[in-house]
């Protein structure tokens, strides 16, 4: 899936040990490179009212000029103006951007650079403008002789609703009205030529606007977010459009893309959903990735014949689109480049194409052996040719009316994630004849049902695996919908990348004794997932394992665990508690990222691992206590990203093994652990699954009770046997 685009402002304030600075009156002055002059740095955001900047600062008893205003300097500050010195030679971009209150601009007479004009600041010689100061009014007029509106000069100024721009610009510079959300009216001057990079990025009132038959090129994000924008004639000049030009131009209806132009770049209208038509020039040879992703309103469009390259995923989305036809010119269509057109019925392929055909309506390669998409909205049921010997990765993603599938004799090969999300799936059905595939009660096995390596979504919420399986294939119970629960029989030895991704309902699962890894992404976005207990073969946790599985409350890390890679229990909020292992020696970067509901994490290594800043990501390192092995504290006090949780404290541990025990049993009843078939007097020990002491009794009967609070697991000890029990 396209990932969410978001603008996230980092501002980053930091100095060397060795860099020299002084705060004055809320301001924070730094010594320059040239060891001669000084700049403004920062302006405490909570400062307020009117800033008088110093001809000169001491800085360890030295005065130093003042020459300079930092980039993002007073951003978000509450001053209503400022006088600059006349030793100011540089002022550099969005040094006073978000200043709500900010009404006008004083330049000491004198200043070779900068000068103001009612209150906005210029540049000496009055051609550039600056910097416009977001409080002085809604509507400006800038003064004829104006040639230049500089970098982000109304740049975060959510008050400006309209701004003339005199025919003597020329030049509209990068992010010039960028984020100006209240602008409905501006003019583009007949001189400009380039309209540059984010000049209108998210002006969302902005509802129509005439580009001059001059400008030869929009820059990327020219007009991103401006959701707003009904209607746009780029002028016949044009001859190149950067990426995410109109992306999110939600309100933008129909594009006639000039005859110049010759590629329509990655993400040009992505989720411009209200899009319907466009129309595409014969000079147009690639559709890069994401180009029209998300254009939902989209029902059909004409491809050139000039037209060689259809990215990644250009269509995806296009929920309306209901055909299309493949020019002969086309060599390449990238993976998922229509997944999620649900109205799509056919393709249709020129006969002259020689890397494409099409065989009632679905996309198959020239010399159809080999099956690569299958048009989301077709039949409910289809048989796939005899002679197709392939299907291609994600040929049949999201196909959500398709309910039988049925594979020919001749077919040897089924990509990864091709049947994923197909809602509807309910089987199945492989010729005798084949040599590579079977079936087992609908569902799609190895020839000798030794792997499993599809799951109909739609066969049943509940699946237990037959006995004999030794492997799950890579993504096979991928993205299904409606899977509640799977049972993993002990045959089972190896499990493949993404086998369970996406599956979102899937809330418990088993992992057999005999699996030694597991692999890259196996439970990746299964929000549902509630627990797990991951087997004592384990000896490597994959990257992205169970990255986005929000409501794992409950992980098991056994001892034996050498490796966790990067990114391994991302996102994992609902963890409280976490134990790794003194086995684990290498934890990669991310693994435990936004896992912001840890309270405590046991380690039970005596050495540090060495790790990366990124492990613990975005944690509240105050909130949350780190438990370290009797006598380790002082490694930890000082190790790198250790030492920044609030507390640090040593604890003895008991180690403890997960062995079932036939001599006792174990159960839950109102709030108690129940132990029966212990001796009178016999110790019986519960831990938390941090293998701490929780509580030690004696037992007094062949039947113990053991009040203990809920909503945890326990373990259990008698004797040398350990049973794990939750109380609810």
């Amino acid at each position: 899936m396209k990932k969410q685009i978001s603008c996230i402002l980092f501002i980053l304030f930091s100095l060397s040990t060795q860099a020299q600075q002084t705060l004055v009156d809320s301001i924070s002055y730094i010594l320059n490179q040239d060891g001669v002059s000084a700049s403004v740095s920062y302006c405490d955001n909570n400062k307020t009212g009117r800033v008088v900047i110093p001809d000169s600062v001491k800085i360890d008893s030295v005065n130093y000029p003042v020459t300079a205003i930092d980039e993002w300097a007073f951003y978000k500050s509450n001053i209503s103006s400022v006088s600059i010195p006349k030793g100011i030679a540089d002022i550099y971009t969005n040094a006073f951007s978000c200043c709500p209150k900010l009404s006008q601009f004083i330049v000491a007479e004198g200043n070779p650079s900068y000068s103001s004009i009612d209150g906005v600041l210029y540049s000496m010689d009055k051609k550039t403008l600056v910097a416009y100061p977001a409080a002085k009014g809604a509507e400006y007029v800038i003064p004829e002789g104006v040639t230049i509106v500089g970098r982000g000069a109304f740049a975060y100024d959510t008050l400006i609703t309209s701004v003339t721009i005199p025919e003597s610009v020329t030049k509209l510079t990068r992010g010039a009205f960028y984020e100006c959300h209240a602008l409905n009216a501006v003019n583009i001057p007949s001189e400009v030529t380039e309209i540059e990079q984010s000049v209108f990025y998210e002006c969302q009132s902005l509802t129509s606007l005439a580009i001059p038959q001059g400008v030869t090129s929009i820059g990327p994000y020219a007009f991103y977010g401006c959701s707003s924008l009904t209607s746009l004639i780029i002028p016949q000049g044009v001859t190149s459009i950067a990426y995410e030009a109109f992306a999110f131009c939600t309100g933008l209806v129909s594009m006639t893309i000039p005859s110049g132009v010759k590629l329509i770049d990655e993400d040009l209208f992505y989720e411009c959903s209200g899009l319907t038509s466009v129309s595409i020039p014969d000079s147009v040879t690639s559709i890069g990735s994401y180009a029209f992703s998300g254009c939902k309103a989209l029902t059909s469009i004409e491809l050139p014949d000039s037209l060689t390259t259809i990215g990644e995923y250009a269509f995806f989305e296009c929920k309306s689109l209901n055909s299309i036809f493949i020019p002969a010119s086309v060599t390449y269509i990238g993976v998922d480049a229509f997944t999620d057109c649900k109205a799509l019925i056919k393709f249709g392929v020129a006969e002259d194409n020689i890397f494409f055909s099409s065989v009632s309506g679905v996309l198959f390669s020239k010399n159809k052996d080999t099956l690569l998409v299958y048009p989301n909205a077709k039949a409910t049921m289809y048989d796939i040719p005899d002679g197709t010997k392939a299907i291609k990765n994600e040929a049949f993603v999201r196909c959500v009316n398709l309910a039988t599938v049925s594979l020919p004799a001749t077919l040897t090969s089924v990509g990864d994630f091709a049947f994923s999300g197909c809602d509807a799936l309910t089987q199945f059905v492989v010729a005798n004849e084949n040599s590579f595939f079977s079936t087992v009660d609908g569902v799609l096995f190895s020839k000798n049902e030794d792997t499993l390596r599809a799951y109909p979504n739609a066969k049943a919420t509940n699946y237990d695996i037959p006995t004999g399986t030794t492997a799950i294939g890579k993504t096979a119970f991928c993205e299904m919908n409606s899977l509640t629960a799977v049972h993993i029989p002990s045959t089972v030895v190896w499990i493949g990348e993404g086998a369970f991704a996406y599956s979102k309902l899937l809330s418990s699962v088993n992992l057999p004794s005999g699996i030694t890894s597991l692999e890259v992404a196996t439970f990746f976005d299964c929000s549902g997932l509630k627990e797990m207990v991951i087997p004592s073969s384990v000896t490597l946790i994959g990257g992205l394992s169970f990255y986005g599985c929000s409501s794992l409350a409950s992980i098991d890390i056994p001892e034996g665990v050498t490796t966790i890679m990067y990114g391994a229990l991302y996102e994992c909020s609902a963890l409280t508690s976490l134990v790794i292992p003194a086995s684990v020696d290498s934890i990669e970067e991310a693994a435990f990222y936004d896992c912001m509901g840890l309270k405590e994490v046991h380690v039970r290594r005596m050495e540090p691992v060495t790790v990366d800043e990124y492990l613990f990501g975005n944690l509240d390192y105050d909130s949350c206590t780190l438990y370290v092995r009797t006598g380790s504290k002082a490694a930890y006090d000082s190790a790198y990203v250790w030492n920044w949780f609030g507390r640090i404290i040593e604890e003895s541990v008991v180690s403890v093994k997960g062995t079932e025990s036939n001599l006792f049993s174990v159960r839950t009843e109102d709030g108690s652990v129940i132990v029966k078939g212990v001796l009178e007097g016999e110790s019986i020990s519960v831990y938390s699954l941090n293998g701490v002491l929780v509580k030690k009794v004696p037992a007094t009967d062949n039947e113990q009770r053991i009040a203990l609070p809920t909503g945890a697991i326990y373990l259990v000890k008698v004797r040398n046997q350990v049973m794990k029990i939750r109380i609810l």
